[in-house]
């Protein structure tokens, strides 16, 4: 039973992340594929996958999801990440993998929480 909860619990933070990431990440001009690829194989930014353990040691939890966006000249990766029960938006650098912020999202706190309430 313990199992079933936490495998539903996982569902529905990746279901929140993924909800909220479509509309704030057009907003805020995140690559496609294809333009992140390109981006990532000219050198312009680090990939993912070799920060991933900065992000993971600087936030205490894990990525669920992340995008590679553009502000003005510079790039930045939009990074959901899974702590305890909840899911907080970061922006990390994308040329040197620093979080730029803690982006709290619009359903932080109780609702967040998922099998907690109140």
């Amino acid at each position: 039973m313990t199992t079933i909860l936490r495998a539903l619990r996982l569902a529905g933070i990746l279901l929140l992340a993924a909800g909220l990431n479509t509309g704030t990440a057009n907003a805020q001009g995140c690559l496609s594929h294809a333009e992140a690829r390109a981006v990532l194989q000219s050198g312009q930014v680090v990939s993912l996958a070799q920060i991933r353990g900065q992000i993971a040691a600087a936030t205490g939890g894990r990525i669920v999801q992340a995008e590679l966006c553009q502000d003005g000249d510079g790039y930045f990766y939009e990074v959901y990440v899974q702590i305890g029960g909840s899911v907080r938006r970061f922006r990390v650098d994308a040329a040197t993998g620093n979080i730029l912020g803690n982006l709290i999202l619009p359903a932080e706190g109780s609702y967040a929480r998922f099998g907690r309430r109140g």
